[in-house]
């Protein structure tokens, strides 16, 4: 599902994170970085120690703040690691809405010309995955429609049909209620 705001296309696929084809990623951490399970065991695995080495390099981020690095072997330009996931799994909308503002603000500063999310949320939280969809494409059409971007794609990628029909169906309003 994608539609098109201003310049840009926002998308909407279920599809795993590292198949993308984009210039940069954004993945979820705690603000000191963890790196052991979930997406980021996997970046790790699959691009290499490099990516490792350069977060220990940031040590601790506040909530919504973004470690930078490499992609390592990853075919992309970059990883914006961001810090969402406190340790109790009290995921805070506030850094929700603060991260995805902040990666697109990065991108655009960056220069690059695409960027992909995932769900930005712990498996643990006791959030619907409606909540999160809709605060995070509702950050990303403000963004769009009143940003100064060169950005031509913003992907959501949804690792699972469950998400993947949140984030669907929370575009679906939002379309209606931004007439895009």
């Amino acid at each position: 599902m994608q539609v098109k705001i201003k310049k840009a296309v926002l998308i909407v696929k279920q599809d795993d994170l590292l198949n993308v084809d984009c210039d940069v990623i954004v993945n979820p951490v705690t603000p000191d970085l963890w790196m052991k399970k979930g997406l980021s065991a996997e970046i790790i695995l699959k691009g290499g120690e490099k990516i490792s080495q350069e977060t220990a390099k940031c040590h601790y981020i506040e909530f919504g703040d973004i470690c930078k690095t490499s992609a390592g072997s990853l075919p992309f330009k970059a990883i914006y690691h961001v810090a969402v996931i406190p340790h109790d799994a009290q995921i805070n909308r506030n850094a929700i809405t603060k991260a995805v503002g902040a990666c697109l603000g990065m991108a655009d500063k960056d220069a690059y010309s695409s960027i992909a999310f995932p769900m930005l949320s712990s498996a643990m939280a006791k959030v619907p995955y409606d909540t999160y969809a809709g605060l995070m494409l509702t950050t990303a059409i403000e963004y769009l429609l009143h940003g100064d971007t060169n950005l031509g794609q913003v992907v959501f990628c949804a690792f699972n049909p469950e998400l993947f029909r949140s984030f669907s169906a929370q575009l679906t309003v939002l379309r209606q209620e931004y007439l895009l």
